[in-house]
């Protein structure tokens, strides 16, 4: 099977590689039997990388530790779920995930009856081609997921045990996803480049491709943000981790381009802008995948092989080179036909300062993350940038996106009313004013998250009030119920924006409630002492261990009641796994849409008595409400169809 293996390796890169050529010179040319050729080769690296990546699935879940890949993150304990996902829990299977996706998709482009007979097609299909022929040269020499061992190990190393969690099987492969999606916005837009064609036909694909990686970095995010949570025992979701801000920037750069590309579909505005976000867009993928494989910067998610490190600079410099040079070749085609804004009171001035703050955002973010890297350039220390300095840097920005997502569904094409616009922002202005009032007047006197508080609130007011607003223009033809599900069937983009942006402003409750407000101690008890913190008392009843066929487990057991009477009991964990070294932490959560209490066993003596990390953190529950929320409304965008194909 190895030789299988690794030809199904060396054949993608050949047929990349000829797919490539195949299309660069039929379009030079323009001979047609080359072009159809190259379709053929698209067709033919997704059938090897299909054999390959199915191969290493089977020797993975069959227990084959012959490989070093397979001995590497399984073991005989491991469940079969687990195994499959060790497909992506190394350098070498998470590349060929990577590189079967990216056939994957080249080959729905390549032979979607949407895709196939569009004009940029082909120069969409050459730059994903020079893609897989990178990703498929270092599977090949560098990363050959099919190596085998000089001795056959009775059993393997195993994973390791944070990525025991359901996480691992949702958040990993939807933050790939959104990586390699967005290779193809980037394609088309070198294509409409090369092809010096800049009508609205490139606008539809860039959007629906753009949608589906922006949903499936979202997915990342709150599923990492989640999985963090409960699973690694500090008490928070976000650590603004070098990797956690990899997958984030982008996230903020999709955002962009997706408000931006209305206004060119609109208006035919801010092309050059678009050109500019979706090259930014894939090379922060490439930034993020350098990042997690290099070992440049410390990060609990990095995989730590700086020669591969070395590979992903060089093919970074190579295609920004290529990049940089089409550009600048058809400065000439993104350049024409410039509108300007008509009212600075407009959605288009609204759209166009949201799109400078997401990238201020961005910025900020991709700053702190690389200074550790300048800094050591500049005087030979590694200065770390921590979640003080990305916390004081974006939480202003972040607000005064809210505050624009809170005026911008009042705010017309071309030119406002503000008296007009003052009337249908008084009812919400008025009910925002009341919540922060009542704030104040409950004790909560730090006017910085009051002002927070006001413009998220006025956020979701004006969002529910104009969804309302349109729902009732309706009621009289038919019942509420239908008259929603019309608006969101006819214009699932408008509407499933107004969720996404619901969504978002919960998320923002949930992390300045469980940001401002949480309490936190750190205690030490002996059995049969209790402490208390908030409305809760915490009785330490026993420490007992347990032993598991995989693992040594301490568990303290915990009487939990509040003022409301109300008791419960929980265990709390710590795992010792006989092929792991480092310990594993199992929280005590209890939880509601109030707030979570969150107990963490942190270490514990010979006499039985334990030290716990006890923290209370309030409204955590809506930054996930929020997340499921923002992604039922992308789904809603997505059901919205393409117009403008050119066949």
């Amino acid at each position: 099977m190895y030789i299988l293996g690794y030809t199904t390796m060396i054949a993608s890169f050949i047929f990349s590689l000829y797919g490539a050529c195949a299309y660069a010179y039929g379009m030079k040319k323009k001979n047609e039997t080359y072009v159809e050729s190259g379709k053929g080769a698209v067709l033919a690296v997704f059938v090897t990388a299909t054999i390959g990546i199915s191969l290493l699935v089977y020797l993975l879940v069959t227990n084959h530790f012959e490989y070093k890949y397979v001995a590497a993150y399984t073991n005989l304990s491991l469940a079969w779920f687990y195994r499959f996902c060790a497909l992506w829990a190394g350098n070498a299977g998470s590349l060929l995930l990577w590189a079967f996706l990216l056939s994957l998709f080249a080959l729905i482009i390549a032979y979607s009856k949407r895709t196939q007979t569009h004009a940029l097609t082909p120069y969409a299909l050459l730059v994903l081609l020079m893609n897989l022929v990178f990703f498929f040269l270092v599977l090949s020499v560098n990363e050959n997921p099919f190596k085998m061992t000089k001795t056959i190990p009775f059993d393997g190393n195993g994973m390791n045990p944070m990525l025991l969690h359901p996480g691992m099987i949702i958040h990993p492969v939807s933050t790939y996803v959104g990586y390699v999606v967005l290779a193809v916005p980037f394609a088309y837009t070198i294509g409409a480049l090369f092809q010096k064609d800049w009508s609205t036909m490139w606008v539809p694909i860039v959007r629906r491709w753009t949608l589906i990686a922006w949903f499936s970095l979202t997915i990342g995010n709150i599923v990492g943000a989640w999985w963090a949570y409960v699973e690694l025992g500090w008490g928070g979701y976000w650590a603004w981790d070098p990797v956690e801000n990899a997958s984030f920037m982008p996230w903020l750069t999709t955002t962009a381009l997706l408000h931006s590309l209305m206004m060119q579909e609109k208006k035919q505005m801010l092309k050059g802008w678009n050109v500019a976000l979706v090259i930014v867009s894939y090379f922060l993928t490439l930034f993020g995948t350098f990042i997690v494989r290099s070992g440049v910067l410390t990060s609990v998610h990095a995989f730590s092989n700086s020669t591969l490190g070395t590979y992903f600079l060089i093919f970074m410099i190579v295609m920004f080179i290529f990049t940089m040079y089409v550009v600048v070749d058809r400065a000439h085609v993104w350049k024409q036909n410039k509108v300007v804004v008509e009212h600075v009171i407009s959605k288009e001035m609204s759209f166009l300062v949201a799109n400078l703050i997401f990238i201020g955002g961005a910025v900020a973010i991709f700053w702190g993350t690389i200074f550790p890297l300048v800094s050591e350039m500049l005087n030979g220390k590694k200065v770390n940038v921590g979640a003080p300095y990305f916390n004081e840097v974006t939480a202003p920005i972040f607000l005064s996106l809210i505050l624009l997502m809170a005026i911008c569904p009042i705010v017309p094409w071309k030119s406002a009313s503000l008296p007009i616009m003052l009337r249908r922002l008084s009812m919400p202005l008025i009910m925002s004013v009341c919540i922060a009032v009542a704030l104040y007047v409950n004790g909560k006197k730090d006017l910085y998250v009051i002002l927070a508080c006001f413009i998220v609130t006025l956020m979701v007011i004006v969002h529910i009030k104009e969804l309302f607003h349109d729902v009732w223009k309706r009621r009289s033809k038919q019942s509420i119920g239908h008259a929603l599900g019309d608006l969101l069937k006819h214009n699932g983009r408008k509407y499933g924006g107004y969720i996404v942006h619901i969504g978002i402003a919960l998320i923002a409750f949930g992390v300045i409630g469980s940001q401002v407000y949480s309490e936190e101690m750190m205690k030490t008890l002996s059995p049969g002492e209790s402490v208390k913190i908030g409305k809760y008392e915490l009785l330490y009843k026993s420490l007992d261990e347990r032993y598991e066929r995989d693992k040594d487990v301490v568990y303290a057991t915990l009487k939990i009641s509040d003022d409301n009477k109300k008791t419960d009991v929980l265990e709390v964990e710590k795992w010792f796994y006989h092929h792991w070294q480092e310990p594993s932490s199992e929280v005590a959560l209890r939880s509601n849409i109030f707030e979570d209490l969150y107990i963490v066993l942190s270490s514990w003596e010979s006499d039985r008595s334990a030290t716990f990390l006890i923290k209370i953190n309030p409204l955590v529950s809506w930054i996930w409400i929020g997340g499921i929320i923002m992604m039922i409304g992308a789904m809603i965008a997505m059901t919205h169809p393409m117009r403008g194909w050119k066949k």
